[in-house]
């Protein structure tokens, strides 16, 4: 009767599974690694849509930050106080700075938002797990001791960049860089609501 039952549903164009999840649809939780010089830190990232929240590494103690990028609001949260307090509001890239979080990468809209043409594509590597397309962009195109940045770009991934990497020149170390290890498809609604419990403080300066 149970595979009866499934035959229907797939004769019927319904799928007994139900849709697969994917990051450009569903959002994503991942952990990010940032480094500044020798300087790194980690944290959690979830994003869904224009939405973000970031907070401490799995078993460390620290603020939550959400931000609500369709409403233009930003909130820090207290779990240990229980307590949540509005922040001014700049941009939803504050999550990462300088890392574009919402999938669907286009090298041609960054070349345009870079105001720039040439750019390059270095040779593919596989990074966590993942074929990447590798973005270069010069900071001066045609100087071969120009400072850059580079995406590495997943296409499995709905062309999430999953690395960024900022150096002064080439063969030089990176003066910065920004990693999304461990990414997950899927990130509930529910991760950028302010929980009712929470006690609402005056605004955060």
């Amino acid at each position: 009767a149970v595979m009866m039952a499934t035959a229907t549903l797939v004769s019927c164009g319904g799928d007994p599974f139900g849709a697969p999840v994917r990051v450009k649809t569903h959002g994503y939780r991942a952990v990010v690694k940032s480094m500044a010089g020798s300087k790194e830190a980690r944290t959690q990232l979830a994003v869904r849509g224009e939405d973000r929240r970031r907070e401490p590494e799995e078993g460390q103690v620290g603020n939550i930050f959400i931000w609500k990028g369709a409403e233009r609001r930003a909130y820090e949260l207290d779990p240990l106080a229980k307590t949540v307090a509005e922040r001014p509001f700049t941009s939803i890239d504050e999550a990462l700075p300088g890392h574009p979080l919402t999938p669907g990468f286009s090298d041609q809209a960054e070349s345009a938002r870079r105001g720039v043409v040439d750019y390059h594509r270095e040779s593919d590597v596989v990074y966590a797990g993942h074929v990447c397309w590798l973005w270069r962009f010069d900071d001066k195109p045609g100087d071969p001791l120009s400072p850059s940045t580079t995406y590495w770009v997943a296409p499995d991934l709905d062309r999430l960049v999953l690395r960024v990497v900022r150096e002064a020149g080439p063969g030089t170390p990176p003066i910065s860089s920004s990693e999304l290890m461990n990414v997950r498809a899927g990130a509930s609604a529910d991760l950028f609501v302010v929980p009712a419990a929470y006690r609402r403080l005056t605004a955060a300066r």
